[in-house]
């Protein structure tokens, strides 16, 4: 599932979404693997909206989006009895015995600390 790319920091200002930073675009041939097992944030529906905004002239609606919220202190509001991880992969390219992509690069966060590590095989 191709899934355009978000800012690395939005905020919502007088209640619509705008960029607190650059763009950051994956390339075409990445996407976000939205399997349970592969990312599970997509599990997590209070982190789950949809938002609408427009970007370099072009206008998106209804684009999914995972919102985390990182408090001052450096945790965050994700439940911390769970963890909590997307799962980046190539679109196309050699598939493991499950049919999942065998290059991959987890997004790891620890609720408590705020801390994001990645992982490849």
């Amino acid at each position: 599932m191709r899934v355009p790319s978000l800012p690395q920091e939005t905020w919502v200002k007088n209640g619509a979404w705008s960029p607190g930073s650059k763009w950051v675009e994956l390339p075409d041939n990445v996407g976000l693997n939205t399997d349970l097992s592969r990312s599970s944030l997509m599990g997590t529906n209070t982190l789950l909206t949809n938002i609408s905004f427009t970007r370099a002239g072009t206008n998106f609606s209804n684009i999914r989006m995972i919102g985390i919220t990182f408090l001052p202190d450096g945790t965050t509001l994700l439940p911390s009895a769970s963890s909590s991880y997307l799962t980046l992969e190539p679109l196309q390219g050699p598939k493991d015995g499950s049919g999942n992509s065998a290059n991959w690069l987890c997004v790891v966060i620890n609720p408590a600390t705020g801390r994001a590590e990645t992982y490849r095989p």
